[in-house]
């Protein structure tokens, strides 16, 4: 059979194999565009290349990335509210120190108000003496870094007490700290002292009263308050965070209402633990001192003897060791 001519012409084997071959052959761009949905019916569609126009498909590497973008937003990019936020019942925690007149307020700087007092963000060291706004040195046994918070409170032993305050330490040159700066400082800015050798723990107040021009007034810093430690003294132990008494301290036993009318040797445990102790025996009514023999029985007790029975309840005895 020749090749076929016309459309209703007999076509060859060969011709009928090279004709779906080219078919076979062709990729899915070489056809139209489907005209309705396309199912898969629940196959997989693999190594999609990533979109590169806003219709097209994305892979599963393109989604993910997209998830993890968004989650890697932080609030401060993301468009502000334009109704109330419901946190849930929720706490907001982290916060940083306020510094503008809309800024939310923390609990700490709640309290201080309500206390009268304006807490600024603690410093990690103070000076007592004039330091130059310059470098890093030491302060208080504290080797600064670039960037610590350090309170000055005797700048006036360089001639300038305008230049005491809060202070951000930097090799090329000391800034004031933004939160203790013009607008930020107030008559009532205490701070605390993280670290030092002798001001660690340590409170600190500014005394001065009235208007306030940072760089221009004497500012007068005083120390209010510090970590308060305890220590055992005489006579007294601590240990942990309980006190007792030494066993050099005098401590004492009181037995009131003694007698019975019939025994003439009378046992007082007394539990000071030691058999070193003074004893004094009296008449309950009248203080009159009553004399008897004392044995001391054992670390923890006396033994009283009458050579009559004392009446029932009519002596006293004070032991004291």
């Amino acid at each position: 059979t020749r090749a076929f001519v016309g459309t209703t012409d007999a076509a060859t084997r060969d011709f009928v194999t090279t004709s779906v071959a080219a078919v076979a052959d062709n990729t899915l761009n070489d056809f139209g565009a489907p005209t309705a949905p396309l199912s898969l019916a629940g196959q997989t569609l693999i190594d999609v290349a990533p979109a590169a126009t806003g219709t097209g498909a994305i892979n599963r590497d393109q989604l993910y990335a997209e998830r993890d973008a968004l989650l890697a937003r932080t609030l401060d990019v993301i468009a502000a509210p334009v109704a109330p936020v419901n946190l849930g019942g929720q706490t907001l925690t982290g916060l940083a120190p306020s510094a503008n007149p809309t800024d939310a307020v923390s609990r700490v700087e709640l309290d201080a108000v309500q206390n009268g007092t304006d807490w600024k963000e603690s410093v990690r060291a103070t000076s007592t003496d004039g330091v130059a706004l310059t470098g890093l040195p030491t302060i208080d046994g504290v080797a600064l870094a670039e960037g610590d918070r350090v309170l000055l409170t005797d700048q006036g032993a360089e001639g300038d007490a305008a230049e005491n305050g809060i202070w951000i330490a930097r090799a090329a040159g000391w800034v004031r700290a933004p939160d203790a700066d013009q607008g930020t400082l107030t008559a009532s800015s205490a701070v605390m002292v993280e670290e030092g050798t002798a001001f660690a723990g340590t409170q600190w107040r500014l005394a001065t009263t009235g208007a306030l021009t940072v760089g221009t007034t004497a500012l007068n810093w005083i120390q209010f308050g510090a970590a308060t430690t305890y220590t055992g003294g005489n006579g007294v132990e601590l240990t942990g965070t309980s006190f007792s008494l030494s066993a050099n301290v005098p401590r004492k036993f009181v037995g009131a209402a003694l007698g019975d009318g019939a025994a003439t040797s009378i046992l007082i445990p007394h539990g000071l633990g030691t058999r070193d102790v003074t004893v004094s025996v009296f008449t309950d009514n009248d203080g009159a001192e009553v004399e008897c023999d004392i044995l001391r029985t054992s670390t923890n007790a006396i033994t009283l003897g009458f050579a009559m029975a004392p009446a029932a309840g009519t002596l006293r005895c004070v032991v004291v060791g």
